[in-house]
């Protein structure tokens, strides 16, 4: 899905959205393609992708990320 979809769909500005995924790209969750058919999906199928692994990727690991 293109970038510009997404911040329109979720009323996000698109430099913002461009910040965490670029995030996502980079921790493995998601792959892009550039170009005029480009766009963000995931990298692998959604049950094998977890919430965890998009809350890594966007926040960080460490002792700053308070997980009950």
């Amino acid at each position: 899905m293109p970038r510009r979809t997404l911040a329109e769909a979720y009323a996000l500005p698109e430099p913002y959205l461009a910040k965490y995924l670029k995030r996502l790209v980079a921790a493995g969750v998601l792959t892009s393609t550039s170009g005029p058919r480009g766009g963000y999906r995931l990298a692998k199928p959604a049950d094998q992708t977890t919430g965890l692994a998009v809350v890594e990727a966007v926040e960080g690991t460490g002792p700053h990320l308070h997980l009950p």
